[in-house]
């Protein structure tokens, strides 16, 4: 299970601080502080 994330540099990359660095701050910003809370708004304008 080791060998295969050690062979496969993109799948632990992109779990990495890295991708959100390379993000724009705004976007960035609103995925790392209020992920949920746009899932929230979405539900109550459904509802």
């Amino acid at each position: 299970m080791t060998d295969m994330t050690a062979e496969d540099p993109g799948a632990p990359m992109l779990w990495t601080p890295v991708d959100i660095d390379k993000l724009p701050e705004p976007i960035a910003r609103v995925n790392l502080f209020q992920p949920t809370r746009s899932r929230s708004t979405s539900r109550s304008s459904g509802n």
